[in-house]
């Protein structure tokens, strides 16, 4: 039985307080015109005062809702709040409109303590009434001037930030596709270019021979000009391959340079015959037999190859026939070093 009193007692009180917190609030509503047209708008004020420390929170409308049926919200502003005789005042305006003629009953905006109790505005009444006169037929109104929107610096701003962000992220999407597709794209194969061999002495000296051979200008009587063109092969092989001026000495100065090198002096008979003859044939107009001057060309090809400088020792296993075949590829070699005194009994 005491329970019992305790709880009723306890329930009374809570009972109290929030009808107390209730009173504590005045909430008033007011409207800028009871009248507008179809389409014309017109604002609703609501006005709270309530002691400090009293929460409480405003009708939850938000634009396009509908106060009652007909009556739509158009835009909602955010709550003000001063102080009034001690008290805080809060305020909160509504802008509506209707697009129906007729008189309607705004109902009471509730404002709900945190508690849960909630207190009351006014009502409110709002006519609207139709146009003015009604549109005749084939009467037009006037063409309204264009209206110009004031230019708007912060949304310029936003507008070029976002632009510019835009901008810099395609840039950078092009960048690295371009890096990632020079990266992994197919690359041509190496083009191996095999450096030009360069001819040896020998080499050169071995097919201006031949050419000489081939052509056999002596059998048309062109003896100055056989031997010139032979003797010049033979010089261009004795200077680069002794390291001796031969073009700029005579006969016999070649003759006696070449005595103190050991290499050369072997072949030094066969060059006497050559450089004799030739000296006979242009300086005296000689005209050699047909078989001297083959034997001229024998003793060329005697003279060079007799005196081949060697080639360095190799420590490479494989035979140097394989690697010529395998690197060069050059035929000259192979043929020029396998020039034999046989060879050149067909001259005539």
């Amino acid at each position: 039985m005491v329970r019992l009193k305790f709880f009723s007692s306890l329930l009374l009180f809570l009972l109290t307080c929030v009808g107390a917190n209730a009173q504590f609030l005045s909430a008033t509503a007011t409207i800028d015109s009871s009248f507008i047209k179809i389409g014309q708008q017109t604002q609703i004020r609501v006005v709270v005062d309530a002691p400090e420390g009293v929460a409480f929170d405003f009708p939850d409308l938000h634009q396009g809702d509908s106060l009652t049926s007909g009556i739509e919200v158009l835009m909602v502003s955010k709550t003000d709040t001063s102080m009034n005789n001690g008290k805080f005042r809060y305020k909160k305006d509504y802008l509506v409109t209707s697009f129906d003629t007729g008189v309607y009953k705004i109902p009471p905006f509730f404002m709900t303590l945190r508690d849960g109790s909630r207190s009351q505005t006014n009502e409110l009444t709002l006519e609207v009434l139709n146009i003015d006169r009604q549109i005749v037929d084939g009467e037009f109104e006037d063409i309204k001037d264009v209206m110009e929107i004031p230019f708007d610096f912060v949304y310029f701003i936003k507008m070029l930030i976002l632009f510019l962000f835009v901008l810099l992220a395609l840039a950078s999407i092009a960048y690295y596709a371009y890096n990632y597709w020079k990266k992994h794209k197919e690359k041509p194969a190496p083009v191996v270019v095999e450096p030009e061999r360069i001819l040896k002495p020998h080499e050169v000296a071995l097919m201006e021979l031949d050419r000489i051979k081939a052509e056999r200008i002596w059998h048309t009587g062109e003896y100055k000009q056989y031997y010139t063109e032979l003797t010049d092969a033979l010089r261009e092989y004795l200077s680069k391959r002794f390291s001796i001026s031969a073009w700029e000495m005579t006969s016999a100065e070649i003759l006696d340079e070449l005595q103190y090198k050991e290499e050369a002096y072997p072949v030094c008979d066969k060059l006497k015959q050559i450089f004799s003859i030739s000296d006979m044939v242009k300086f005296a107009k000689m005209e050699p037999d047909s078989d001297t001057c083959t034997l001229s060309l024998v003793n060329g090809y005697f003279v060079v190859n007799q005196t081949i400088l060697p080639e360095p020792v190799s420590l490479d296993p494989k035979p140097k026939e394989q690697k010529t075949a395998e690197g060069t590829g050059n035929v000259f070699t192979t043929a020029s070093e396998s020039t034999s005194m046989d060879s050149i009994k067909d001259v005539k």
